[in-house]
């Protein structure tokens, strides 16, 4: 059996995300709150897809890895965790392009309101992480997964001293960069020219795109409206019925 494998993938980032597919509105999540939040994920297991049968007292018949670190990166506005990979079967999952998902608990929140100008529901204030997950379709389009390099002999090359690792790590992260904005960089009609530099300045360029995008049409094509034109309001038997477990 082979050593456990060294990942790292972003996974969330701070701001308005739709639960309306699964009947649970519009969430804001602020910065402040997923860095509070972020503590809990460390040691948190890694599964293959969501499950909410996973619990504190059966975690370890379901993981397939563990989650080692977590952080908040300023260079691209994402929080990106490191995780370990224990199971083939989920290393053939990354192999074929699945992503990364996070599932967390909302112990506290508050009312919707305006966010930018755009409705929500609910407002995250508490909240613990409970798994990692790799996904077929990320709620987060944009979350890739990298594997983390290794120097020779197998240790692994966390800060990326050498100068080949560097370039190689940036090679890969830019192709999955630009596979992961594709859809969007035909919407903005970009041209293949334009995908260009290295991966921070990559990851600047198309989180301003998204950004913008967002501000233009996010809520306009997924508010829930009413007769009156207002943001409609789950009542508080609905909020029972539908918990608040949430799988970003």
């Amino acid at each position: 059996m082979d050593w456990p494998k060294s990942y790292k993938a972003k996974f969330i980032e701070a701001g308005l995300v739709n639960y309306e597919d699964n009947g649970g509105g519009v969430w804001l999540l602020r910065k402040e709150v997923l860095d509070k939040m972020l503590a809990s994920f460390v040691g948190k297991p890694l599964l293959l897809n969501h499950s909410s049968e996973v619990t504190a007292a059966n975690y370890s018949q379901h993981a397939c890895g563990y989650v080692s670190r977590a952080w908040y990166n300023e260079t691209d506005g994402w929080y990106w965790v490191d995780f370990l990979v224990t199971s083939h079967q989920a290393e053939q999952a990354i192999a074929q392009n699945f992503s990364v998902s996070c599932a967390y608990e909302v112990t506290k929140y508050n009312e919707g309101g305006l966010y930018h100008q755009c409705p929500y529901h609910y407002e995250v204030a508490e909240g613990q992480f409970i798994h990692l997950a790799l996904v077929e379709a990320p709620r987060y389009e944009e979350a890739i997964i990298l594997k983390n390099t290794l120097t020779e002999g197998g240790a692994m090359n966390f800060k990326r001293k050498k100068e080949e690792t560097v370039m190689n790590n940036e090679a890969e992260l830019q192709q999955k960069i630009c596979q992961s904005y594709f859809g969007l960089a035909q919407r903005l009609q970009l041209k293949p020219e334009e995908l260009t530099g290295n991966y921070e300045e990559l990851l600047l360029k198309f989180n301003a795109a998204v950004k913008h995008q967002q501000a233009e049409s996010q809520f306009i094509k997924h508010a829930a409206v009413g007769d009156e034109g207002k943001p409609c309001y789950l009542t508080r038997s609905d909020r029972k019925e539908l918990g608040l477990k949430r799988y970003g």
